[in-house]
């Protein structure tokens, strides 16, 4: 299981880094606040059912909630087994930091945002 998910998430990165927008589907979310970047998160919203689309594109990624959110690439961070990190800036100008992987406890594929004193954390499958 872990092969297919990993797989994914190659080709999910493979193709952002050749500039054809790359369609997911969030069916899960967690929303939680923390003192500053150090502190651990505190949960208010957990394990929400969703059904929300999610664009990666070679520079930005989109998602389509409520509200859509924007965030832009800046530079890509970090890159290993389990996912990648790129820093981002969302569409109020505020910095970020945006994973998307492969979830080491659930083995499932997330896209996470985090900002200095809030976590977004989006459980998602291939559209």
């Amino acid at each position: 299981m872990k092969k297919i998910f990993l797989s994914v998430l190659i080709t999910l990165c493979s193709l952002i880094s050749i500039s054809q927008p790359v369609f997911q589907k969030a069916y899960d979310g967690s929303f939680g606040v923390r003192q500053d970047v150090n502190s651990p998160v505190e949960w208010y919203e957990k394990n929400k059912t969703l059904d929300i689309l999610i664009c990666f594109e070679d520079d930005k990624i989109t998602i389509f909630s409520k509200e859509t959110q924007i965030y832009r690439l800046l530079k890509q961070v970090d890159e290993d087994k389990n996912g990648i990190t790129w820093l981002m800036v969302d569409e109020k100008g505020l910095k970020c930091n945006v994973n998307s992987g492969l979830h080491q406890e659930t083995k499932l594929l997330y896209l996470k945002i985090e900002y200095s004193d809030a976590v977004i954390l989006y459980f998602t499958k291939p559209n």
